[in-house]
């Protein structure tokens, strides 16, 4: 299906989903997306050649076919790509330091798409639609009803404001809190321990050293020394 599908397609195999290593799950998110036609046509096909496994070929197929399920993976294909080369930085030996101000370009990237959601939206929606006219998708939102407290009913004049407000916005807010908060707590650390460089521990007292001697207290055999 890949090779009628998308012959320019190199890969003819989805990655598996390992908890532990980021950067494979950047890439197995933008393969999915990139070949999710020939999925979903070797989902329907299997669904009518195989008796066992149709009711399974059937489940996946009707999962991915639904338009809420194209704008969440578009949108969080769209987010990774902004960390995908911040993990391949992280898979590398580079210090804390340079770590942290890749962290920060990246939250500086999120924050202007933030501010840019509508625009970025837009542009990222109209895909989104493209795609779905291809595979037969029709364009609508989940069930919603004014009492109901288990769905996200935000108010909403389109489809695409309400994907926006509903998924988008939200996804950006929740990504950039969580790297922020995932990266803030070495930072003072970080800040701390580069007075112990001779560049700087000539001219600082000790105590600028403070948070990073109490982060490191119990590894250290000779505390008197330090």
């Amino acid at each position: 299906m890949i090779s009628d599908c998308c012959p320019e397609q190199k890969k003819r195999n989805l990655f598996h989903y390992v908890k532990t290593r980021w950067v494979e799950r950047h890439d197995s998110v933008f393969l999915f997306k990139d070949i999710l036609e020939p999925i979903l046509l070797s989902l329907l096909k299997t669904e009518e050649e195989s008796r066992d496994s149709a009711p399974k070929a059937h489940a996946l197929s009707s999962s991915i076919s639904q338009f809420q399920f194209l704008v969440n993976l578009f949108v969080l294909s769209r987010v990774l790509s902004t960390t995908h080369n911040l993990s391949e930085k992280l898979k590398k030996n580079i210090d804390l330091s340079q770590a942290m101000a890749n962290v920060t370009s990246v939250l500086d990237l999120l924050s202007k798409q933030r501010v840019n959601a509508n625009d970025n939206f837009k542009t990222l929606y109209a895909l989104v639609k493209e795609i779905a006219a291809k595979l037969d998708i029709k364009e609508e939102i989940p069930r919603v009803c004014r009492l109901q407290t288990a769905r996200n009913n935000v108010p909403y004049s389109t489809e695409e404001e309400y994907y926006r407000r509903a998924v988008y916005v939200p996804y950006l807010d929740d990504f950039f809190n969580s790297l922020k908060e995932c990266f803030e707590s070495p930072k003072e650390t970080v800040a701390s321990l580069q007075h112990i460089l001779p560049e700087f521990c000539t001219k600082r007292d000790f105590y600028s050293l403070e948070a990073a001697f109490n982060f490191y207290e119990e590894d250290l055999s000779h505390k008197e020394v330090m």
